[in-house]
Formats: C-alpha cells, sequence, structure tokens
C-alpha cells in the first residue's frame, strides 16, 4: 500500500484508494469463504505515515479497510529501507519505575511504544476499530500505560516472546508474585559479525537481528527451548 515499493499504474496502484484495493479484495475473499465470525487483522506500517501527506494517504487507506470488514488493525512499524523496528530499546539499569500514576505509567509506555503516536491517530480517526501496538514493549507498566492511554486496545510482544515464551503468563500477568518494577525483560544485542559492522547499510545488520530472533522461533518448531539472552535489570 505504500508509493515507495507500489509504482503501478492499474487499477492497484497510482493513489493512495488504488493501492488499497488487492488488501480489500483480499479480505472480501477471505470473508466469502469463511464466515461474518472469522477474525480477520491486518499489519499497519506507520512508517508508512511519516508525513503529513502520507498521513492522510494511510487515513484513507484504513477508512476503505475499516468499511470492508477488518476485526482488527495491528500497529507496528518499520522496513528495511528504514529499520525503526529493529532497534533493541533499553532499560534503565540504575533504576525502576515504581510510580503507578497513569502520568508515570504514560511516560513509560511513550519510551517502549515505538508507535503510539501513530496509533493515537488511527484511534482519533477511528474510534472503534479494534487496535493493537506492536514494538519495543519490555514491561508491564509500560503497557499498562499503554493500554491506559486509551490509544490501543491489546498490546503485541515480539521479540521477547521469541526469547521468552511464557512472557505474559509468567512474568507481566503475574501480578501476585512479581511486582511491576521487577515484571519486565531487557534483552541482550544481537552479536553482529566483524564485517558487517563496517557495512555502511543499516538494513544490513537489521537482517542479522531478525535472522537470530527468526531463528530462536526455529529452535521452538523443533521442540527445543529459546536461547535466553535476557540481561539482568537491577534497582
Amino acid at each position: 500500500m505504500s508509493p515507495q515499493t507500489n509504482l503501478r499504474t492499474d487499477d492497484f496502484g497510482g493513489s493512495s484508494k488504488k493501492r488499497a484495493e488487492i488488501v480489500l479484495r483480499i479480505i472480501q475473499g477471505i470473508r466469502k469463504a469463511t464466515s461474518n465470525e472469522f477474525c480477520i487483522g491486518i499489519k499497519m506500517n506507520s512508517v508508512d505515515a511519516a508525513s503529513a501527506e502520507s498521513l492522510s494517504d494511510v487515513m484513507e487507506q484504513i477508512k476503505l479497510i475499516v468499511e470492508c470488514g477488518i476485526d482488527f488493525i495491528e500497529i507496528s512499524g518499520g522496513s528495511y529501507e528504514n529499520p525503526r523496528m529493529m532497534a533493541e530499546p533499553q532499560l534503565a539499569t540504575n533504576s525502576t519505575p515504581t510510580d503507578s500514576s497513569n502520568d508515570s505509567n504514560l511516560k513509560t509506555s511513550q519510551r517502549e511504544s515505538f508507535f503510539l503516536e501513530f496509533a493515537k491517530a488511527v484511534r482519533e480517526n477511528f474510534p472503534s476499530v479494534v487496535l493493537m501496538v506492536t514494538g519495543g514493549f519490555r514491561t508491564r507498566v509500560g503497557m499498562e500505560g499503554a493500554l491506559q492511554s486509551g490509544n490501543c486496545d491489546l498490546i503485541g510482544i515480539g521479540r521477547p516472546a521469541a526469547v521468552v515464551p511464557k512472557l505474559p503468563k509468567e512474568i507481566i500477568l503475574n501480578t501476585q508474585q512479581i511486582a511491576d518494577e521487577k515484571a519486565q525483560v531487557a534483552l541482550a544485542p544481537v552479536p553482529v559479525p566483524f564485517i558487517i559492522k563496517h557495512i555502511p547499510v543499516k538494513q544490513v545488520g537489521a537482517g542479522v537481528q531478525s535472522q537470530y530472533y527468526g531463528s530462536q522461533i526455529q529452535r521452538m518448531g523443533q521442540g527445543l527451548g529459546p536461547i535466553d539472552t535476557r540481561i539482568q535489570v537491577t534497582e
């Protein structure tokens, strides 16, 4: 749906509406082959809405998608041209958030969620659509803050789930045994081969990280446990 990659001039390109046409037909096809109760979601890339003009185009596309009968929209972001989602957020190692107020939670969520601002814009334009935000969440406080902000309904967990598959149940939702300041996960940086460090192309390093976390998922698919690359966060 992005003009950066869709250079078509037929029924599937040339305008924001036409670039969304293939998605609309897919949704309609799935719905026809299933039922109204079958859940259909779509992942939207916030990088496509980097400017005021592109934001307007994306909002037009979302309007068409919502009218087509989508059940939820997941908002993430980044691409190999602009690998923003590849960066690993760093948790403070000398302090942990203990203030449970809404203001404190919101500040934490803004640090963690790369894409909450885009979700906020979507929420303002489409208040009834179910929104999931994925990207950068590492703490219970941050996740709760994002939900309490009203800008999303669901939290998606990517890389941490590839390292700690039971993170939601055993840590994030385990409020009886794990306090807020302990309910977090910090991941060690993925080692980058020496030669790649000297290649001035960001997407190469980003590809190494994606490949690493993909290999973690493959391990689980083979019945093996993921390699635990968590680092200790001290108060």
